[in-house]
């Protein structure tokens, strides 16, 4: 499977930095240089460095630059974007969109503030097969489906209001067993180990607005860590 530019762009520049080609502090070529450099459209690159800000790799400073972070010690930083990470999907189907019912929502609400809450469900594919699961709980945002609007188009729509809205991410990786109602998904049994690798997204106020949860077959994961 290809990887999308803008995540080629976003680990060229992780490689530069790791390399001292780029050091802490250094003031990153502009926004033109960048799309002349890696061929890629305005809005490519914003998400490029866009996503390493919120990995706290670059900072920006307003009508100046992007510029990289100065660590007093080294870390180590663990990344998932999304469902990319997961080896060899080559598909996404979305299985179903749906208002959580009250228990449900109560169950899941945590530190959210007031509001309706979207789940969506999507299989991840390789060559045909379900290797992977993902459930995505979308909490207190102000977007309404329109009618006759079509699922798909109604979680870009959600999708955009997240990407706005989110200022902190938290993932977090679990082995654990298959629960119940994904064994039949991903024809396995309820004792196999399986991958969930969830992402918690927070607003500036630091209220829970989007929870990712994606249960995946062990060998399609792998997680990887980098100093900076």
């Amino acid at each position: 499977m290809s990887i999308l530019l803008y995540k080629k762009i976003e680990n060229d520049i992780k490689e530069k930095i790791r390399n001292n080609l780029y050091k802490p502090g250094d003031k990153l070529p502009s926004e033109i240089d960048l799309m002349v450099y890696y061929q890629a459209s305005k809005m490519t690159v914003r998400r490029s460095i866009s996503n390493l800000e919120r990995e706290g790799i670059l900072y920006s400073i307003e009508r100046v630059g992007n510029y990289v972070a100065t660590n007093e010690s080294d870390e180590y930083r663990l990344t998932f974007d999304g469902l990319e990470d997961i080896k060899g999907v080559d598909e996404i189907k979305l299985h179903r969109v749906e208002r959580l019912d009250t228990e449900e929502e109560d169950a899941m609400r945590h530190k959210t503030s007031s509001g309706y809450s979207i789940l969506v469900r999507r299989y991840l594919l390789s060559e045909g097969k379900v290797v992977a699961y993902n459930k995505k709980y979308f909490f207190n945002l102000e977007v309404q489906a329109s009618r006759n609007e079509e699922d798909h188009q109604f979680y870009k729509k959600l999708n955009r209001q997240l990407s706005s809205r989110a200022l902190k991410t938290e993932l977090i990786f679990e082995a654990i067993h298959c629960p119940m109602d994904l064994q039949l998904i991903l024809k396995i049994d309820g004792q196999e180990p399986l991958a969930r690798v969830t992402l918690l997204y927070y607003d500036r106020d630091d209220h829970l607005i989007a929870r990712s949860q994606t249960y995946a077959l062990k060998e399609y994961v792998e997680l990887n860590g980098y100093s900076v």
